[in-house]
Order: structure tokens, then C-alpha cells, then sequence
């Protein structure tokens, strides 16, 4: 409509069957795209990128939800809402798009238990934010794992709108959820199943008891060969190092950087049967495990998205010139071809493996979507030049050849890099990324590594809720800060149970009556932020939270008081940052004017 010079866009929405006002963009399954063509288009096509995202944002205004794949409307297929740290990504890069339906529809997806998949959001998330990890063995673990990377992404969103912000209330929404969704992001930590001898060290799912699943089993035994079951189209070798973006914390978990070194090895150099999806002959089923195998590299998978990270997370070991000898193995061999049509190792889907391709080409990789940076793999390439949004990106590989693939020296206009890493400021207004190549694996860039959230040689530690699964629950208007044996809730509200359960489709039934709660244990521990989690009913307001701590007969100290909270959606998850949180044996919460609570949460590590 309109005019061309001045253009008025419609679309005809697969949700209303009308025509809408603005551009949707469909066909597309964000959990292929998001690890390398959506940061495709931040380097290659910036100047479209903003109508591409709000074109995806505009099925949220339409109808409440970002779809995991849309074709043209939703369609439950796929893990993973992949759409936030997309939208993370572009945040992070400076784009200036439809971010507040960005925001809310990814806070949405990590909030919010969904009615109908077909629209959008996670599965299990009436389990899966109470427990931090999405139980069961139906691909679950693969859901739990693009869950902490996405959570990662809202993390960096809740920062920078943080940091835009001037209203103080806001600000302090902000802030929680980035808290928040931060920890989150770390709760990978729960599936390491951590073994004697860093070979028998896997990430595998869990039960809603806690106890490991047992489909991923061979002859009696976990079998990290079996593709399926806990993992979406890939076994337990290729989801060895998926944690992008807390690879420091992810090498603690394994005993160091050359532990982790070591674990990868094994993923290039095991040659041994396929089973699962069906294999025939322990040769392979679907077409992802036969192309798997032959890309003889052991059980390394690039024929799909799962596996696009891997080679790049050698950048957070010991052993940087592996990223530099896997990438251009797999340029220089796996996009060749034998005959007309060819030229993939597998699965391109919306341009995904293209992506890869070419990023692998130019000598560099967003190993980690939402984080700004690249990391530094091999230039398949001497002289190469990358135009875009007016700029152009030259990358410089002196000395190159099929024998000279590891990088002895490097330079960004001119001056060192001595880091394995390059940030998307650095190159968006273009500039001369030189290379000097070498035959031999150098000791440039030692001792770097991409950005990770864990800082330290400790694992990383999410926090989780201390209230006690085995609390005993009074029903009582006592609230003195009184010491006990064993953890105890008192409380007026005999319906409290079901807001203690980890599942939020249960409710405590307040009726508008004012809920106090004492939480006690034997000894002292420390709580930083708490949860509410709303009933099934959208668009609930309370009229207040109070929060309180005190030791053994102590004075009840505040620790914070919020009013008028609205809650947006049914099921809704929100977090409350204490203030000056310490170390209580009795923490209270007073809730006003709720009708009902879904879950209440005490959150510390």
C-alpha cells in the first residue's frame, strides 16, 4: 500500500487470517539459524538486519509469542526459543530494532509456562526454572542446554536496557533479571555427571527426581555413542563442550583448559559405531549420523547445527591451534564435493551451513551468539575482502598454503593482536585483519580465551533454591525468629504447599488475604534474590512484597519492599534483588492483595 516513495507495509497474518499492519518474516527454525546466519547478517547484510528482526518480533505483537519455527504461523518443532539471543546478538552489536517487543517476548519465553507449544516458548516450564534443568529424557537435555543460552542472551539484554534506563523502578526490573537470568545461565552445572578420569565425564539429562535418565543406555551402561534420547539429532561427544558461553567455567568442570583439551580429543579421534534414531548395522539411521560419518573425523558432527561450536571451543584450552587445524581441515575438504549438487557436509537450512562456511573462511567465529565477539579459527584465504554496510573488512593470510594453517603472529590495522579474539566493534566500520601463517602450531594468543561468565578456576555456581524440598510446614501466626531443628515454614495460609512444590501449575489460594511466610533452618545462609511465580490468571497485580531477614531471636531486618507488581502474563516468573542480603537462619516474606501464588522461590548459591 502507499506509494513507493513512501510505502505503507502490510502483511496477511497466518494468526488473524487479516491483513496486518507491518512486515512478518517467516520460514525460518531459529535453533538452526541463530549459531551462524542471524550473525551472519550483523557482519554481511547489516542494513537489513533491523527489518528482519521486527519482522520476527511482529508474530509476537500478533499473537503474544515467537514461534521456534514458523511456517508461515508456528509450529512446534525444534528446541530451544532461539529468537532471544538472536535478539541478544543484534542488542549487543549496537542494532537499533523493535527492542522492547524483543525484550518481552524473550522474557516471555523464560518466564512463562506456555499453553499451547504451537505458538512458542520452552517445554516443561512448569518444572524446568524451579528445578534448573528441563527433566526427562524426550530431547530434554537439549532443551535444558539452549535454555542456558538463551537465558544468557536475556541476561545481556536486562544489562544494556539496564544501563539505558533513567526511570529507577525500571532500572531495578532490569537489574533482577539480569541477576537472574545470569544464574540461570549457569545452571549447566547440574548435568555434569562428573566421573573418575576426565573420559568418563559427560553432560547427560536428568529426571525431576534428579536421578540420571536412562535411554542414552547400552548393554547396561551409558553410552556417550548413542545418538537420541536425551540429545536433539546428536550424541553425548557432540555435546561435550556446548556450554559457549562459560567455557572457562565449562574447562573447571572439567579439571582445567588441558583437561578440556583432552575431552575434545576424544571427540575428533573416537572411531566407533553409531547407534540410536534407528542406526542400521551401527552405521547410521538418519542422514545425520550417516553424513556424521563421513567426515571422518572421528565423531565430530559438522553436518549439523549441534556441532558448529566445537572446533572454535578449543580457543578456551590449552590447545588453540587445534581450532586452527580442525577449521581448516573442514574449509579445505567438507565444502568440496564430488558431483553436481554437492559441495555441503549436511544440513543447510535458511543458510546456516553457508554461514559457517564463510565464517570459517575469513578466519574467524561467533562462537558465542549474544557475547559481540568472534574467535579466531584459520583464513582459508590469502587476500579476501568482505564489503558491507559501506566498509569493507580486508583479512590478510601471508604465507598461506595447505600446510601453512596455523597463525604465528596477527594484526588488527596495524597494530598486535595477541589475543585469540576479536570483537564486532572492532570490525563493523571495516579495517585490515593481517595474518602471519606458519606450518608448525605457534604460541600466539596463549593464555586467551574468549569472554566466559565464570571468572576463577572454580566451577561456577548457579544459585538455587534453599528452601528445603523435606521443609515442615506449620500453619500458624507466629513469626518470631525462633531456632529449629530441622528447616521449618510457618505459615497462615495452610495452602502453601503447592507454591513449595517446583511446579507452578499448582496454586496457593490467597484470596487477597496477606500471606506471611517464616522460612528457618538450623544454620545461618544467605539468600540474594527471590521469585513469585503468578497463577494461571494473566494480567495479576499485588499490592506488596516485603522481605525480612533475623537470626536466632533477633529483630527482623528489612531486606527489601516492592509495591503495586504487575504481572503480565499467567505463570509468570519474576525476580526481587534483596538488598544488603547476609547470612539469616529466618527469612520472612509478606505478600498483599495476591488472589493466589504459583511458586515462591528463596534464591542463593
Amino acid at each position: 500500500m502507499g506509494t513507493k516513495e513512501a510505502p505503507v507495509w502490510k502483511n496477511h497474518s497466518p494468526y488473524s487470517n487479516k491483513a496486518e499492519d507491518g512486515i512478518m518474516y517467516i520460514n525460518n527454525g531459529v535453533w538452526d539459524t541463530y549459531r551462524t546466519a542471524w550473525a551472519g547478517y550483523t557482519l554481511f547484510t547489516p542494513e537489513k538486519l533491523p527489518t528482519l528482526l521486527n519482522g520476527f518480533t511482529r508474530h509476537f505483537h500478533d499473537q503474544g509469542w515467537i514461534p521456534r519455527w514458523s511456517a508461515p504461523g508456528g509450529v512446534n518443532c525444534m528446541v530451544g526459543t532461539s529468537s532471544d539471543v538472536i535478539f541478544a546478538d543484534a542488542l549487543v552489536k549496537g542494532f537499533d530494532f523493535d527492542i522492547e517487543g524483543a525484550y518481552r517476548s524473550s522474557l516471555k519465553d523464560g518466564s512463562v509456562y506456555p499453553n499451547n507449544p504451537v505458538h512458542g516458548g520452552r517445554t516443561k516450564m512448569e518444572r524446568s526454572p524451579f528445578l534448573g534443568y528441563t527433566p526427562g529424557a524426550g530431547e530434554d537435555f537439549s532443551w535444558s542446554i539452549e535454555g542456558y543460552i538463551n537465558d544468557y542472551g536475556i541476561s545481556q539484554m536486562a544489562k544494556i536496557l539496564a544501563e539505558r534506563e533513567s526511570d529507577p523502578v525500571k532500572k531495578e526490573n532490569y537489574l533482577a533479571e539480569y541477576e537472574y537470568f545470569r544464574h540461570r545461565a549457569l545452571n549447566y552445572t547440574l548435568l555434569f555427571c562428573d566421573g573418575e578420569g576426565v573420559e568418563n565425564k559427560w553432560f547427560r539429562g536428568r529426571e525431576a527426581d534428579g536421578s540420571w535418565t536412562t535411554r542414552n543406555m547400552h548393554e547396561g551402561k551409558f553410552d556417550p555413542l548413542f545418538w537420541g534420547a536425551d540429545y536433539t539429532e546428536t550424541d553425548a561427544h557432540n555435546m561435550t563442550v556446548s556450554v559457549v558461553h562459560d567455557g572457562k567455567g565449562l574447562a573447571n568442570l572439567y579439571g582445567g583448559p588441558a583437561a578440556m583439551a583432552k575431552k575434545m580429543d576424544a571427540i575428533f579421534e573416537t572411531n566407533d559405531v553409531y547407534r540410536g534414531y534407528g542406526a542400521q548395522d551401527e552405521r547410521g539411521g538418519i542422514h545425520e549420523q550417516r553424513e556424521a560419518r563421513e567426515v571422518k573425523l572421528g565423531r565430530f558432527g559438522i553436518s549439523n547445527q549441534p556441532s558448529h561450536h566445537i572446533i572454535y571451543m578449543y580457543n578456551h584450552t590449552t590447545d588453540h591451534y587445534k581450532a586452527q587445524k580442525y577449521a581448516r581441515d573442514c574449509t579445505k575438504r567438507l565444502f568440496v564435493g564430488a558431483n553436481f549438487g554437492q559441495g555441503f557436509p549436511g544440513d543447510e537450512d535458511n543458510g546456516e551451513m553457508s554461514c559457517w562456511y564463510l565464517f570459517s573462511c575469513l578466519g574467524f567465529y561467533p562462537v558465542c551468539i549474544g557475547s559481540g565477539e568472534y574467535t579466531i579459527g584459520s583464513p582459508a584465504f590469502s587476500d579476501i575482502t568482505v564489503n558491507f554496510g559501506g566498509n569493507s573488512l580486508r583479512i590478510i593470510a601471508n604465507n598461506n598454503s595447505d600446510e601453512n594453517v596455523y597463525i604465528q603472529s596477527a594484526k588488527f590495522n596495524g597494530e598486535p593482536l595477541n589475543t585469540c579474539v576479536i570483537t564486532h566493534d572492532m570490525i563493523k566500520n571495516g579495517g585490515t585483519l593481517e595474518f602471519e601463517m606458519g606450518a608448525t602450531p605457534s604460541d600466539w594468543a596463549k593464555g586467551t580465551a574468549p569472554t566466559s561468565l565464570t571468572v576463577g578456576d572454580a566451577p561456577a555456581k548457579p544459585w538455587v533454591d534453599k528452601i528445603a524440598p523435606t521443609a515442615k510446614i506449620l500453619v500458624t501466626d507466629d513469626t518470631a525468629p525462633s531456632a529449629v531443628s530441622d528447616y521449618t515454614v510457618k505459615t497462615n495460609i495452610g495452602m502453601l504447599t503447592a507454591a513449595l512444590d517446583n511446579n507452578s501449575k499448582t496454586e496457593a489460594l490467597l484470596a487477597g488475604e496477606t500471606l506471611t511466610a517464616v522460612f528457618s533452618s538450623p544454620d545461618a545462609y544467605r539468600v540474594d534474590a527471590i521469585t513469585l511465580t503468578s497463577p494461571a490468571s494473566e494480567r495479576t497485580v499485588i499490592e506488596a512484597l516485603e522481605v525480612y531477614g533475623a537470626n536466632d531471636g533477633g529483630e527482623w531486618q528489612s531486606l527489601g519492599t516492592w509495591k503495586d507488581l504487575f504481572f503480565e502474563w499467567g505463570h509468570y516468573t519474576r525476580p526481587f534483588i534483596l538488598k544488603n542480603p547476609a547470612a539469616y537462619a529466618h527469612y520472612k516474606l509478606v505478600v498483599k492483595g495476591a488472589k493466589a501464588i504459583a511458586e515462591i522461590e528463596l534464591l542463593g548459591e
